[in-house]
């Protein structure tokens, strides 16, 4: 609950360059339906889409009663709506459920999209879909990693069509059948293939490396970083 960050008009939500602290040009321009005592009171984001709720009565220049989903490079409205109704309509949480398309929401309403929910409901959006990413792999040996938290750590689940899969990390080869963040490996593949694995970001990881003066294959974080990120301990 604010009204400024700074000298710079926001109501309740926000964007903040985290290098250097200043507010940046992004704003919803959310109204609200309580006044002063308005709130934003949860926030989930699914690839460049935002979703939000409170007690709000516009957001992005569209009408959405208690919950809404924002387009974050426009912060704009999309075309998401629930509809909800009540007097007054307060959403307080999100779940999203991007493996059915679905986001659930609980808080103080009677009604989405009119029909009866009593402050507990899921409604769709075609458009929700879990974050992936997608590797090219070359016919033959490949170094493969996993970049994401996926429900599944199983190597068949991740990676389905390896013919041959090994790891280095304890000093000789196994073949593992679960495998980790953080850890590379190598892939044998019979034929070039596109291999996607989904779930939620992985921003930092560790991994416990014995010594012996050994090559260890490092795996990858869902986004590059700056080699000079990579640090030991001790």
């Amino acid at each position: 609950n604010f009204a400024a960050i700074g000298t710079t008009p926001r109501t309740n939500l926000a964007a903040i360059d985290a290098v250097t602290g200043a507010v940046t040009d992004w704003n919803p321009a959310i109204t609200y339906t309580l006044g002063y005592y308005s709130n934003v009171y949860d926030i989930q984001i699914a690839g460049s889409t935002m979703y939000l709720c409170g007690d709000i009565a516009t957001v992005g220049g569209g009408s959405r009663l208690g919950v809404a989903a924002v387009d974050i490079p426009t912060a704009t409205a999309t075309s998401w709506n629930p509809n909800a109704a009540s007097s007054p309509v307060v959403v307080s949480s999100l779940l999203l459920d991007a493996a059915n398309q679905t986001v659930f929401m609980g808080g103080h309403f009677s009604n989405m999209s009119d029909d009866p929910a009593s402050n507990l409901a899921g409604y769709g959006d075609p458009t929700l879909t879990a974050p992936s990413t997608t590797t090219s792999l070359s016919s033959g040996w490949n170094l493969v990693s996993v970049p994401r938290v996926p429900s599944s750590f199983a190597r068949t689940a991740l990676f389905p069509t390896a013919v041959d899969f090994f790891s280095y990390l304890s000093g000789s080869y196994t073949t593992p059948t679960t495998l980790q963040n953080g850890e590379g490996y190598w892939g044998l593949y019979s034929a070039a293939t596109n291999n996607t694995i989904t779930g939620s970001s992985l921003g930092s990881t560790s991994l416990t490396i014995s010594t012996g003066g050994r090559w260890v294959i490092i795996g990858s974080l869902t986004a590059s970083i700056a080699a000079s990120a990579v640090t030991t301990s001790p």
